[in-house]
């Protein structure tokens, strides 16, 4: 996982990672709550071995080191039921030895002498009298029972209390901030791992770098989301200023230089994997951005199922492709010129009951040749891939084929579905756009940022390589002039 995906995986997941956090927190909170405060009450306990009275130094090392060992013993001499059975005893309590001993610990710091004995209760002062008892009664079992000498007399071992239990005043349990600390972390790493299951489980294409690694071909430019207020309009000529319209024109530089428009290369294919990636607007814009550099445009809406050039760019619907392949027609009774006065416009038309033969007719071959000897740019707008076969047939009538891949929409599979077809009947797929890139976070894109992705240099056209003169329309690398003959109604 590159750093890129993890940042998306935060971008695109952070809600979800702070709701469960929250939840965590919160359970910790509720159930640190209701639960029933617990008391913990210690006595500290030293224990030494008596060396004789002619002791040297190395005897009382001696001593010392059978002290450490005899406290590491007592650590389990401490909760046995021989001790709890005193305890029990001695305070009058309503539960075994054995139920006593659960809330009875000892403990010892690794090479010391000092016996630290805790005892638990939901009452402090209930806590601090166990903890007192215990102490006494290990005391007395250890000096006068385990460590007696068998001919009487005092024992080598010396058990002293030197800290007395003392009543708690607040409770060790539930520990509040320290729970909702680790509710919150629990629920931290829940979201986390369940956000990181949904990345793997999500097979759409996120970014540029995902459709040059899925098609093979370059990445010609990249698009962003429209804004829900620019989302019905052509954005060249409602924001000819705005970053989404400089985007279409470094697309526009790019098709260039791969030859669209310059070096015989007319005719242009706009197709997708499925509906909805963006096509239908992009054709509008990218057909606008090539007008206006000059070029003469004729925008054909070639997807007779589902046409929407027309709505694009509010013009009532008339005779179009339809009309004209059925030979009711002509291209130039047909053909529109659009509002903006910059593009011609050649619409769907009436409805046909068999669009694939249609499209892939001698009439159709025709249409494309009588509209390459009049316009500079001729693109085509068509059917998504997969559903129907329309855009197959038609990528063997024109010069050459641009896949769109909308960003969040497509998955890979079927991009990879939609390359293959192409690849199959030998379609010149010239590039990709990819559409739909968020406007923030790390799979933003803005026209300047262009080349930024982590990309092969041979899978990108890169924009700034290739100058286009706006005034004279001279390709500035090759020195070919635009042709100027294209008619406009």
């Amino acid at each position: 996982m590159s750093p890129r995906d993890i940042a998306r995986l935060f971008r695109t997941s952070w809600i979800m990672i702070i709701i469960f956090m929250l939840i965590g927190a919160g359970g910790a909170a509720v159930a640190s709550l209701v639960s029933t405060p617990i008391y913990t009450s210690t006595t500290r306990i030293f224990v030494s071995v008596a060396p004789s009275a002619l002791a040297t130094p190395g005897d009382l090392v001696q001593a010392n080191n059978f002290a450490i060992q005899k406290v590491a013993s007592y650590v389990a001499v401490v909760p046995s039921e021989r001790v709890m059975a005193v305890v029990v005893d001695k305070l009058g309590l309503s539960v075994t030895p054995r139920e006593l001993a659960e809330h009875v610990t000892a403990s010892t710091a690794l090479n010391t002498v000092i016996l630290d004995i805790t005892a638990s209760d939901t009452n402090p002062q209930q806590a601090a009298l166990i903890a007192e008892g215990v102490s006494s009664a290990f005391s007395d079992i250890v000096i006068n029972e385990l460590e007696s000498p068998a001919g009487g007399g005092p024992g080598p071992v010396k058990v002293e209390i030197i800290q007395a239990a003392s009543i708690p005043t607040d409770p060790s349990e539930p520990q509040t901030l320290l729970n909702i600390a680790l509710g919150a972390l629990a629920g931290f790493m829940t979201g986390l791992v369940i956000a990181i299951i949904l990345m793997l489980l999500d097979s759409r294409v996120h970014k540029l770098a995902d459709a040059a690694r899925i098609t093979g071909r370059p990445i010609l430019g990249g698009i962003g989301r429209l804004s829900r207020s620019s989302a019905s309009r052509i954005t060249m000529v409602a924001e000819p200023r705005s970053d989404q319209a400089e985007s279409y024109r470094s697309l526009r530089t790019a098709l260039w230089a791969d030859g669209l428009g310059t070096s015989g290369a007319t005719t242009l294919l706009v197709t997708s994997s499925v509906d909805g990636e963006g096509k239908t607007s992009l054709v509008a814009n990218l057909g606008i951005a090539f007008a206006e550099n000059s070029a003469s445009v004729l925008l054909i809406d070639a997807d007779l199922r589902a046409p929407g050039l027309t709505d694009v760019f509010r013009m009532t619907p008339s005779a179009g492709l339809g009309d004209v392949l059925a030979g009711r027609a002509t291209l130039d009774s047909a053909k529109r010129r659009t509002d903006d006065g910059l593009v011609d416009l050649l619409s769907a038309g009436a409805p046909v009951a068999n669009p694939s033969e249609m499209l892939g007719s001698q009439a159709m071959a025709q249409l494309l040749l009588d509209a390459k000897s009049r316009y500079d740019v001729i693109i085509l707008d068509s059917p998504p891939l997969l559903p129907v076969t329309d855009a197959a047939v038609l990528s063997t009538a024109v010069d050459s084929v641009m896949m769109i891949a909308a960003a969040g929409t497509v998955t890979r599979n079927d991009l990879r579905a939609s390359v293959a077809i192409l690849r199959n009947i030998r379609a010149n797929v010239v590039g990709v756009a990819v559409t739909k890139l968020p406007r923030k976070g790390p799979d933003s894109y803005r026209y300047a940022r262009f080349g930024s992705e982590a990309i092969d240099s041979e899978s990108m056209v890169h924009p700034e390589s290739y100058v286009v003169d706006q005034r004279s329309g001279v390709n500035r690398r090759s020195g070919v002039n635009q042709r100027s003959g294209g008619s406009a109604e």
